[in-house]
């Protein structure tokens, strides 16, 4: 290309490209940073003998049409003020006035949370089962009393002998589902062929319930994370927002055109913010970051992960992919397009560039790392005397932590037995005390009931 200047407008989006203003002017000149775009332009300089010029656009502005004119960097490119814009999604409508070459996968659109927290200890009584199960349970209960009561009615009037009442035969249905069996069974066969088969139920129905009533007892249990658009529509009381450069590009066109209601909902729903906003929401729970995947990994890699790996955020593990790939978009008939394609298909062919993508997320992660601590190096050497009684707590902490979570180790010292304490058990006591309650108070309403009948009689 014999030294031609290359006028390039980019946007920030890292790992994708990255760069420093030399100035403060709007549509300034950029030096760009190590990521996939800085790397493939100095290679494609190199291989095909360009020269350029990196300028940054305006707000992160890709593009939106408008009455066949676009704005931002593909109004650019449009008005072939540039000779390619990135990074650049290959969206129908920019294929138009742009030549698209790909340079690397797309990332993917996800959804960042708050982690699951534990779920209340005094429900584990009740968590063993659904809701749905429960109510069968009760139903269960109900109708086959009904049918022993009816039975048993139907064999009176036949052969004679006692009637039976209905809140009997509940109560008998009641004790067995309880393992304590009545020592009495009917006198006829019917009768006594439907107990035999209630029992059969309650001992499935029994030793499922004391099977994970133990494993609730002992490891508590978590919400279900939220991990796709369905989840955060369905959760009532449940809010999204998305940062508002993102919705300058493909995300926006994609929520904004998409038929499913789910996707409808969620954008109808976003809330637009800022990243420091919307992780200060996220923090406080029942709030989502509708994002994008490799963008945000590195951030929450970088400044909210320990060294083991631990961070309070949930990345969803259901990533909606919206476009195929990233890329340049070229301005339309540039002659050099072919010679682009020969070059990133080479790169692509050789492994280059997932190798690039992996060295400069890695290499971001360690250099936000390098500097925290740095920043935290200097906090300690100016707050010396009040770091030290918070880190010895912190040590403490820790101790407690690691000791807590050798209890579950298998085939630790102390995984033999997990005994269950207070906590494990207040579900019981709080049901003890409901039904204390409730029995004084059904004691109270029958001495009333009788009172109030001893003197009618005495009239």
């Amino acid at each position: 290309m014999n030294g031609h200047g290359m006028k390039i407008v980019t946007a920030r989006y890292f790992p994708y490209s990255d760069y420093t203003p030399d100035t403060d002017e709007p549509y300034s000149t950029a030096t760009l940073k190590d990521s996939m775009d800085a790397r493939l332009i100095k290679e494609f300089s190199k291989k095909l003998n360009f020269t350029y010029v990196v300028r940054e656009e305006i707000d992160r502005l890709w593009g939106n049409l408008k009455n066949g004119v676009f704005d931002g960097m593909m109004g650019r490119l449009q008005r072939h003020e540039v000779d390619f814009a990135t990074p650049v999604s290959p969206l129908q409508e920019r294929l138009a006035i742009l030549d698209y070459l790909g340079t690397c996968p797309s990332d993917r659109m996800t959804v960042l949370s708050l982690k699951p927290s534990l779920l209340p200890q005094h429900l584990a009584l009740v968590r063993p089962f659904t809701a749905m199960v429960w109510l069968g349970i009760l139903v269960s209960v109900l109708v086959w009393a009904g049918v022993l009561w009816m039975l048993q009615r139907l064999w009176v009037h036949v052969a004679g002998g006692k009637t039976v009442q209905f809140i009997i035969t509940f109560l008998y249905g009641w004790a067995i589902l309880l393992e304590e069996p009545p020592k009495h069974l009917p006198g006829n066969v019917s009768g006594q062929m439907l107990v035999g088969w209630w029992l059969v139920f309650c001992l499935i129905i029994s030793t499922g319930y004391k099977s994970a009533l133990i494993a609730h007892l002992t490891v508590q249990g978590k919400d279900k994370p939220v991990e796709t658009f369905q989840d955060m529509v369905n959760t009532p009381g449940w809010k999204w927002g998305v940062e508002v450069w993102l919705m300058t590009g493909a995300p926006r066109h994609y929520l904004s055109t998409h038929t499913d209601p789910t996707v409808k909902a969620v954008y109808e729903g976003l809330e637009y913010t800022s990243y420091n906003d919307a992780i200060e929401k996220v923090s406080r729970g029942g709030y989502s970051l509708v994002t994008m995947q490799n963008y945000i990994t590195i951030i929450i890699e970088s400044q909210y992960t320990d060294e083991r790996g631990r961070t309070p955020y949930h990345l969803s593990k259901k990533p909606i992919t919206i476009t195929a790939t990233y890329g340049w978009g070229l301005r339309k008939g540039s002659p050099f397009y072919h010679r682009f394609i020969q070059l990133i298909h080479r790169l692509e062919d050789a492994g280059i560039v997932q190798l690039w993508l992996k060295q400069v997320n890695a290499g971001r992660v360690r250099e936000n790392r390098a500097i925290s601590r740095q920043n935290a190096q200097s906090t300690t050497t100016l707050h010396f005397e009040v770091t030290i009684p918070v880190l010895q707590a912190t040590v403490l902490k820790s101790e407690e932590f690691l000791m807590e979570v050798n209890l579950n180790i298998p085939g630790g010292e102390e995984s033999k037995e997990i005994p269950l304490g207070l906590n494990h058990m207040q579900g019981a006591f709080y049901l003890l005390f409901i039904i204390s309650v409730l029995a004084s108070f059904t004691m109270l309403m029958e001495i009333i009931t009788y009172s109030h009948s001893t003197k009618k009689s005495k009239r």
